[in-house]
């Protein structure tokens, strides 16, 4: 199966992709699924190599949790975070685009590196150490967790 979505083997076409149609299964597709990407640490431009320091994170790890439950949208912003660090093959997205084809959820990119907006995708960046919370509203804070509500204004 690996061959079929390995964009790098003879057998990969774009049109299709296993996962997608794994994903398609009304046991999988009709449930609600928390989607969790971690991304604390990585290494570019594959995972062969130890952990490394990102560019584009000031020479830092991206010490990043992803927390979604649309697994097209939550890939989708971290596509965008892996490609603001590197080009990627574009038959890469393939599988973004099949999948938000296929009603399995929303694909998008941002608009840019800085500003990092989407139309589609209600995406929330939440800053731990400093609480802040870009395009939310903190209606209370506690100790250790917020009670947040997305500023549509």
């Amino acid at each position: 199966m690996h061959d079929l979505f390995d964009i790098d083997h003879d057998n990969y076409v774009s049109t299709s992709n296993p996962i997608i149609d794994i994903n398609k299964n009304p046991h999988i597709k009709n449930k609600t699924i928390l989607i969790v990407g971690d991304g604390l640490f990585g290494t570019w431009p594959d995972n062969n190599e130890p952990p490394a320091t990102w560019v584009s994170f000031n020479q830092d790890s991206p010490n990043i949790l992803f927390f979604g439950v649309d697994p097209i949208a939550t890939d989708s912003v971290m596509y965008d975070y892996l490609t603001r660090e590197g080009s990627f093959d574009p038959k890469s997205e393939d599988v973004l685009i099949l999948g938000a084809q296929a009603g399995l959820g929303v694909h998008e990119r941002w608009n840019n590196n800085n500003d990092k907006e989407y139309t589609a995708i209600d995406y929330v960046e939440i800053d731990d150490d400093t609480g802040l919370c870009k395009g939310c509203v903190i209606q209370e804070r506690t100790r250790r967790f917020f009670l947040l509500s997305r500023n549509r204004m």
